[in-house]
């Protein structure tokens, strides 16, 4: 079944969207048509309301998936929750498709999981971005974020000198300018194995940098740069609180800034029963689990998660790489990422994905069982780089890291261990401590590879070999109205990400059976019977167990480290002068998963057969009063 297709998505394949793409999201009226006709057609199971609007007034749209009619347990909003969240970048346009097939399906095939669990959906929370490629002029780009107007290039103007569509083919690439002009850096030499992509020079070979790469543009503002200050440049996220990358561009003027990432933020700390989030875009926590243990520079806020959650999404990550094939993603840079700070100070675990891999990164099945694909997704991914003094700029962190956090004699120690580990190190150390880019990591201007970037080598392959040359538009000579002789070409903008419509029911499926996984391991909690016993004439002992029958803990590492919710308590209704010993309030702060329990006991007085009350509240579970009768059971 076409999931798609069932909610009414239009024009599939024909073009919409980003150029090179397979694929045509619904536009902002598509998308409100969807929703209403997926509420029709499951009127009792869906919910649809919004969280805010966005900066030009596009609706935020909210969709919850939840059993009304489930007899004998907590209403939806008292349910253990798993939010959903995609569209965050305004190009993952997959995203929304798949999130608004995973509604469809979740309802059809999940629906008894439904009657205990909740689901919320953002379907885009980034419906200006997404309306610059669906509802735009027409020209493809590249374009992630809001609209927000900024001041790129701080000369006191917004968004005067942007891309342009030089020589009117519909997609904004590149331009590559031999032998530039003073003011524009050569950098580059054409790739002599694939002619079609630019690399570093090789010194030693007597090459010598000829061209400069600029994007498709003209200097509209006349200060001899290009595309140096575009429209909008706020990427969503980059906005949120975690990891925040102050003063960097896309970030935005200060955390939580923009409307979008206002209203979500804002609506998630009204929900406390959100036990997990999975988000589709360009970040990934599931083909590999982020780094466990270490800290940012205050010595508090994880970079990646903490030790004692690792066990949790390594098993989580072994059932996603299980179901989608998926051997690697792009990972993306994760400060101020949506999917950081639910984790990270939201204390959710939150696991994401691109969704779409390109094909030969997924697992293949072969005479001897499953192969691993070969390489990396992309531009992301993690792969090793030679880098000065042959240190990574991981360990770089863990080095300034450790160097924080310890004391003088400590110091002295390390201050002798980076000495004998060379200059470059140590240059690259001190940059890191003075709260400057790290010199030898990737994109930092660390000098660049002699050879063509291995992943654009694996795009092209797929590109000319899967799709017909669709994710690449060769070089062309142009005149340039004001570089002159110049050539435009490369990647499509969007190919990397965008998958074929064939795909399309896939990845939904794929992405469903992963979601009610998860959902079948939020923490579950189940009162069990009171025990009564009497202890004496007109005393009794009262104990009251919760059991957490899920998978997670009611509280992960991190959760219990941002104190995110208060915990499980158990409240004795009782006149004080009845409580002969035990607090008439007592809150466990966790509870493991897997049988894990919570005890709460009372001595209390009373004649046989009185009735008492004991209150249970959880985040969770809502609230359960549970009423004990004083006999011997």
């Amino acid at each position: 079944m076409n999931y798609l297709s069932v909610l009414g998505a239009v024009a599939m394949g024909a073009g919409v969207g980003l150029a090179g793409s397979a694929i045509a999201s619904p536009t902002t009226g598509e998308l409100d048509q969807q929703i209403r006709r997926l509420n029709r057609q499951h009127k009792s199971m869906v919910e649809t309301s919004t969280i805010g609007k966005s900066r030009e007034g596009r609706a935020i749209h909210l969709i919850r998936l939840a059993d009304e009619d489930a007899r004998g347990g907590p209403g939806p909003e008292d349910r253990p929750a798993l939010l959903v969240v995609a569209g965050i970048n305004g190009d993952h346009l997959v995203g929304t498709d798949v999130a608004m097939g995973l509604a469809l399906k979740l309802l059809e095939e999940h629906a008894d999981e439904l009657k205990a669990t909740t689901v919320y959906i953002v379907p885009r929370l980034n419906p200006d971005g997404a309306a610059v490629h669906l509802e735009g002029d027409g020209v493809a780009r590249s374009f992630a974020g809001s609209t927000t107007p900024t001041d790129d290039d701080h000369d006191g103007r917004v968004d005067e000198d942007g891309p342009n569509d030089v020589n009117g083919d519909g997609v904004i690439t590149m331009i590559r300018v031999k032998n530039p002009p003073e003011n524009l850096k050569a950098e580059y030499v054409i790739d002599t194995d694939e002619p079609r992509l630019m690399r570093a020079p090789k010194p030693e070979a007597g090459e010598r940098a000829e061209y400069a790469l600029l994007i498709e543009s003209v200097d509209d503002d006349g200060d001899g740069l290009f595309a140096e200050d575009g429209p909008g440049g706020v990427e969503i996220d980059k906005n949120f609180p975690h990891l925040w990358p102050e003063h960097k561009a896309g970030a935005g003027e200060y955390q939580l800034s923009e409307a979008e990432s206002g209203a979500l933020a804002r609506w998630m700390l009204s929900r406390p029963n959100i036990a997990a989030v999975l988000t589709f875009g360009p970040h990934d926590t599931l083909a590999k689990t982020p780094t466990a243990g270490k800290m940012d520079v205050t010595g508090e806020a994880p970079t990646g998660i903490e030790k004692g959650d690792k066990a949790f999404y390594d098993t989580i990550g072994e059932v996603f790489k299980k179901m989608t094939k998926m051997t690697s993603a792009p990972s993306g840079d994760n400060k101020g990422a949506f999917s950081s700070w639910a984790y990270g100070q939201y204390g959710a675990p939150t696991f994401a994905t691109p969704v779409w891999v390109r094909p030969d990164t997924l697992k293949k099945e072969g005479k001897d069982g499953d192969k691993a694909g070969g390489g990396d997704s992309g531009g992301g991914a993690e792969k090793k780089e030679e880098a000065p003094g042959g240190v990574s700029a991981a360990k770089i962190q863990e080095m300034v890291s450790e160097f924080q956090s310890a004391s003088g004699p400590a110091r002295q120690a390390l201050m002798q261990k980076l000495r004998a580990m060379g200059p470059e190190v140590r240059k690259r150390v001190f940059a890191v401590f003075q709260g400057q880019p790290d010199p030898g990591a990737a994109g930092s201007g660390a000098k660049k590879s002699s050879k063509a970037d291995a992943n654009d080598i694996k795009w092209l392959k797929y590109s000319d070999d899967d799709r017909d040359g669709a994710g690449f538009i060769k070089w062309t000579p142009f005149e340039h109205p004001q570089l002159g002789a110049v050539e435009i070409g490369g990647f499509v903008p969007g190919f990397k990400m965008t998958p074929p419509v064939e795909e399309l029911d896939r990845l939904v499926g794929e992405q469903t059976e992963f979601a009610a996984d998860l959902m079948g391991r939020l923490p579950r909690l189940s009162v069990e019977e009171p025990s009564v016993q009497r202890v004496g004439p007109g005393v009794w002992r009262v104990s009251l167990e919760v059991v957490n029958q899920g998978y997670f803990p009611t509280m992960l590492a991190i959760a219990k480290k941002v104190r995110r919710v208060s915990g499980t308590a158990m409240v004795m209704e009782l006149p004080a002068d009845a409580i002969l010993a035990g607090e008439p309030l007592q809150i466990t702060r966790g509870i493991d998963g897997s049988g894990g329990t919570a005890k709460g006991e009372w001595l209390i007085s009373g004649v046989e057969g009185a009735k008492a009350t004991v209150v249970v509240r959880s985040p969770t579970l809502g609230e359960r009063r549970v009423q004990v009768t004083l006999q011997d059971n």
